[in-house]
């Protein structure tokens, strides 16, 4: 359990499902990391806006995602941070500067359970890996994922979890950390994107059809 977040609600969110919430605490922490140091560029400059826009674009997201994982007050301040800095000619620094040491305390709060987690899972690769060989994504396999993200289905982080070494084999490490990325963000659509584009370099072609 991470101190200063909101476990119950998060819970509530991410229908109880622990792996998930890991997943995504630490998407949050990679993807937003930029944020933990306040922008070296003025914001509050007259050529800003472009950049205002930016950031204000990529603190919508953490406002959401920061949400799902129980960090009320990392929220709070990035919906603060992301109405000023839509705002014309407001100072938008101060704000910054406390989103960033917010998310600094998150960070440092989350580290030993993250650090527990991640090494747990290269234990469990490295033993999946020494005992038995890497079985080939089936097709029905590689159905099934691409139904459940299609209906958003939050069982397809166990299916992916499942799949784990089957999948990344068939993708590629790189394309798997976008999916496993992708899922953290709960952005099924491009969670299929990788598949579908992984897929058409092989001998079949899978088109999953994806809610909206």
């Amino acid at each position: 359990e991470v101190p200063g977040l909101n476990t119950e609600r998060s819970k509530q969110l991410l229908l109880g499902n622990g792996e998930l919430f890991l997943v995504t605490l630490d998407g949050l922490l990679r993807e937003h990391s930029n944020l933990l140091q306040p922008p070296l560029e003025d914001v509050d400059g007259q050529n800003a806006t472009a950049l205002r826009q930016t950031l204000a674009a990529q603190i919508h997201k953490l406002r959401n995602v920061s949400g799902l994982v129980g960090a009320e007050h990392l929220s709070k301040l990035a919906s603060e941070s992301e109405i000023t800095l839509r705002a014309e000619g407001e100072s938008a620094a101060g704000v910054l500067a406390k989103l960033a040491a917010s998310l600094n305390q998150l960070r440092d709060s989350s580290a030993a359970t993250l650090n527990t987690w991640h090494q747990r899972l290269a234990e469990e690769s490295a033993a999946a890996s020494g005992t038995r060989a890497v079985e080939p994504l089936g097709t029905e396999d590689l159905q099934r994922l691409g139904n459940l993200l299609a209906a958003n289905d939050l069982a397809a982080l166990d299916e992916v979890s499942r799949l784990g070494p089957s999948l990344e084999s068939a993708l590629g490490a790189e394309a798997f950390r976008k999916l496993q990325d992708s899922l953290a963000r709960l952005d099924f659509r491009h969670a299929v994107e990788l598949i579908e584009t992984s897929d058409q370099q092989g001998e079949e072609t899978h088109e999953f059809p994806v809610r909206t």
